[in-house]
């Protein structure tokens, strides 16, 4: 059964509705610096992918491009440090000066 654009922008928009109740519950029930810091960038993310959906375009794009940044930096974490597979998958993305070890 394929979706019409309609109906695909609702649930597109329904999923957006409840990551903001998701992302709203976690702030008012987290009184915690560290964790608010944390969540920044995914909450920053969050807010980037909003505006695109919408066609919205409030953030300047300098702060556009940090973003992006931050969406690489998050994926070479969860993807490479996280693990411990003996090279990280990082390293790969790294230049060769970054990843020599002594």
């Amino acid at each position: 059964m394929k979706l019409t654009l309609k109906e695909e922008r609702l649930i597109s928009t329904l999923i957006i509705q409840e990551d903001v109740e998701a992302i709203y519950s976690l702030l008012s029930s987290k009184h915690d610096p560290i964790f608010s810091l944390e969540i920044l960038p995914y909450y920053a993310l969050f807010i980037n992918e909003c505006q695109s959906h919408l066609g919205i375009n409030e953030i300047p794009h300098d702060i556009a491009l940090q973003i992006k940044d931050i969406r690489n930096y998050i994926k070479a974490y969860t993807n490479g440090y996280g693990k411990t597979n003996g090279e990280n998958e990082a390293d790969a993305i790294q230049p060769p000066s970054l990843t020599k070890r002594s």
